[in-house]
């Protein structure tokens, strides 16, 4: 399966900064089921120009333009293990591996607090482990239920951000926000065959740990050639 999208999006108002994206986000995606067992693999790019604008403390607002790519791999296999009942329980293993670079900037505008910006590449390594509960065969009214952890931490350094006022020399550091070295996953979805080749499916993520939680919805239409 091969995945191009364009991208467009605004940061929600603040106060003092509006941040714009525009981007694409494109990947190609393998996986290979022989009924008692699966793997599968991705590769993903996603490449954004960002244009961010504040208002400074003394009078007037200053303006930048930079580049954020990423590049991202991910890889799957599990076993499908029937139980009875016309359902199957099916462990597995995984990781992903994520590459980041922000360029570096220097804010417009000639105020003596736009910040000079330094670039920076940053990556993270994930395993996950998780059991699925699906009915048998998995390809259809699948309703798949499991926990997923993550117990490797992002192997490279915390992310920084350092910059400087006004040109002069880099001396501020803005640290990133920390992540928890195990977090666990819940999800849940359905798959609905329409048509030979085609379904519709939902699906349902959570993720928590000791310092934040998440949860999104996804859905869509999967078609197998």
């Amino acid at each position: 399966m091969i995945l191009v999208d364009r991208i467009w999006c605004a940061a929600p108002r603040h106060p003092g900064a509006r941040t714009k994206t525009d981007g694409v986000v494109a990947g190609v995606h393998v996986r290979y089921d022989t009924g008692a067992g699966m793997a599968s693999g991705s590769v993903f790019y996603d490449g954004a120009k960002a244009d961010t604008r504040r208002v400074l403390p003394a009078s007037g607002s200053a303006d930048a333009d930079y580049h954020l790519r990423g590049l991202g791999f991910d890889a799957k296999i599990g076993a499908r293990l029937a139980t009875g009942g016309g359902l199957a329980v099916t462990p597995q293993l995984g990781t992903t591996w994520i590459r980041t670079r922000r360029s570096g900037f220097v804010e417009g505008g000639g105020n003596p607090f736009a910040l000079t910006v330094a670039g920076d590449r940053q990556w993270a390594g994930f395993a996950d482990a998780s059991l699925k509960l699906e009915s048998a065969g998995g390809r259809s009214q699948a309703a798949p239920l499991g926990y997923r952890g993550r117990p490797l931490p992002a192997p490279g350094r915390a992310p920084v951000a350092v910059a400087g006022f006004g040109g002069g020399t880099i001396g501020l550091a803005a640290a990133g926000a920390p992540r928890t070295r195990l977090s666990g996953t819940v999800e849940a979805g359905l798959d609905a065959q329409v048509a030979p080749g085609v379904a519709l499916f939902v699906s349902g993520i959570g993720e928590f740990s000791g310092r934040a939680n998440r949860a999104g919805v996804n859905g869509g239409v999967k078609v197998s050639f």
